[in-house]
């Protein structure tokens, strides 16, 4: 497996069946750490092993356009960082209060994705989509 795709179940990641891809880079005299970003590895690691190596990863700017409504844009630059559920928030706020468009590529549907391992827990086999949290967010958008 090549690539984070789709691929979640930590089922696959205990099993046994994939194999470590740190002793494979570390004992590889051409692989040079600092001809990759390290730290997007890293984040691929389980468990202290790295059984997937990503092959790409993607910056996901977030942005509001200063010109349609100053008092969205100021409310924004309090963030150093935001997450998809602070954009909806920020949607539906009295600043914006729906008359602005989100992307037309981020929705619920990409926020659940992106965000799955908040509401599922895939070790213990649980999900948490009864919570105020959720539902809140679920229903804003």
């Amino acid at each position: 497996m090549l690539s984070f795709l789709g691929f979640n179940d930590q089922k696959y990641f205990d099993s046994g069946l994939m194999a470590d891809i740190y002793p494979i880079m570390q004992n590889d005299p051409e692989f040079n750490e600092a001809d990759y970003f390290m730290n997007v590895i890293e984040g691929f690691s389980y468990k202290n092993k790295l059984l997937i190596f990503p092959i790409f990863y993607t910056y996901w700017e977030i942005s509001v356009n200063e010109t349609l409504s100053p008092k969205l844009a100021e409310k924004f630059k309090q963030y150093d960082k935001i997450s998809l559920r602070e954009v909806f928030e920020l949607y539906n706020g009295p600043e914006n209060n729906g008359k602005y468009y989100v992307s037309e590529n981020t929705d619920a549907q990409t926020a659940l994705d992106r965000y799955i391992n908040t509401y599922v827990d895939f070790e213990k086999k649980e999900c948490y989509f009864n919570t105020t949290e959720f539902i809140k967010g679920a229903s804003k958008n």
